[in-house]
């Protein structure tokens, strides 16, 4: 009868076991599941995340257009490292031009008509791949260090921007002063610019 009752004891405790077992294993794969359905959830977000080029692209610039001279060209450069960042594709490149000629004044759109200008900016980018270089950051210079004037009634702004390239895991900084001017809107809009020195003398 001892042994029956032992028998039995150790039964009930051997279903308890499995019991909590079970259950341990059952909250486990719930654990697990639900971190890796999280992992999922997340890795989806990021893929539905649009690129940086998306972002600029969709910037409606005849609402959303920058308020200074400084914005613009800050936008400027956002919009050159993008592509530098990611090769775009021949449709994405379109549409980041057209975003540059909206910020661009007349007379350089003039000068720049659509298919050379595209040209020149698919070479551009070509050349940048071809020697393993990509724009690491920029910085526009202070609006402190900017200069304003007035001629034949027209508003002028001249401003420094400096890139920081990287190639072949060598760093070096780019200066690009910036000429704008304000159109009959009143929105600051880019003449050109050209390659300075970090005290804006040209570099020949």
């Amino acid at each position: 009868m001892a042994g029956e009752k032992k028998g039995v004891k150790n039964t009930v405790i051997t279903v308890i076991f499995i019991l909590v077992l079970g259950a341990a294993v059952f909250a486990g794969y719930f654990f697990f599941k639900k971190a890796a359905d999280e992992r999922a959830r997340k890795n989806n977000e990021q893929k539905n995340e649009p690129t940086e080029i998306e972002k600029i692209i969709a910037v409606n610039l005849d609402i959303q257009y920058p308020e200074t001279a400084r914005a613009v060209v800050k936008f400027y450069c956002r919009v050159v490292k993008a592509f530098h960042d990611v090769t775009p594709e021949d449709a994405e490149l379109s549409k980041l031009q057209y975003q540059l000629r909206k910020i661009y004044d007349d007379e350089l759109n003039e000068n720049n008509n659509v298919t050379d200008q595209f040209k020149q900016l698919k070479s551009e980018i070509l050349e940048y791949d071809s020697l393993n270089r990509t724009i690491d950051d920029y910085v526009v210079d202070a609006a402190g260090n900017s200069e304003t004037w007035t001629a034949d009634g027209q508003s002028f702004y001249r401003i420094i921007a400096n890139f920081t390239l990287k190639e072949n895991g060598k760093y070096f900084t780019l200066y690009e002063e910036f000429l704008l001017r304000k159109d009959d809107a009143g929105k600051w809009k880019i003449v050109g610019w050209r390659r300075v020195d970090k005290d804006g003398l040209t570099n020949k």
